[in-house]
């Protein structure tokens, strides 16, 4: 007994269905509701929304939402943070710190951008090539 016609198919990818902010082709989605214990390396982008205790090396773009907390060592070529980071963070190019953000940790990056209302206490290098 088939459940399906041999030619149908469905008008949607069904694992792109719910609604993400900023939905890019290429992009990681780590959701609000896990927890995530253990290294992320990679080339692609990355959004975090849940919490991760563990060091990030992408050579792609890092967002940490507002819903996440991030406890480790983080590199990426742009980082944004709008929620909490306990750890070094390492931008190669730019590392923007959004207003929600709480950041405990030394930051390396060329271009730096803190908006007011944020929390950061660390050192800052700005390293220019």
């Amino acid at each position: 007994m088939a459940l399906f016609k041999k030619n149908q198919s469905l008008d949607h990818d069904p694992a792109f269905t719910l609604t993400l902010p900023n939905v890019r082709k290429g992009t990681t989605y780590l959701g609000k509701n896990l927890n995530i214990n253990g290294n992320i390396n990679g080339e692609d982008d990355v959004q975090i929304l849940g919490n991760h205790n563990g060091n990030v090396e992408l050579s792609g773009k890092l967002e940490i939402h507002e819903s996440a907390v991030v406890r480790g060592i983080v590199k990426a070529k742009n980082i944004i943070v709008s929620g909490l980071v306990e750890g070094d963070l390492d931008a190669d190019e730019k590392l923007t710190i959004q207003n929600t953000a709480k950041v405990t940790g030394n930051i390396k990056t060329p271009v730096i951008t803190v908006h007011e209302g944020a929390f950061f206490e660390g050192e800052v290098k700005t390293n220019k090539d």
